[in-house]
């Protein structure tokens, strides 16, 4: 496989820290999804 070029690299950096990010952000909601007991609040979320 051909070098990344140092434009790729960085690129397939932010890549992986936004997909990270989208992880973290996904588990946050599910917590605040199973915390809360408000039923409009929750279908919302969901």
């Amino acid at each position: 496989m051909a070098e990344l070029s140092a434009r790729d690299g960085k690129l397939v950096q932010y890549l992986n820290e936004a997909y990270g990010k989208e992880k973290e952000l996904e588990t946050a909601l599910q917590a605040h999804i199973g915390m809360t007991t408000r039923a409009p609040y929750k279908k919302r979320l969901r």
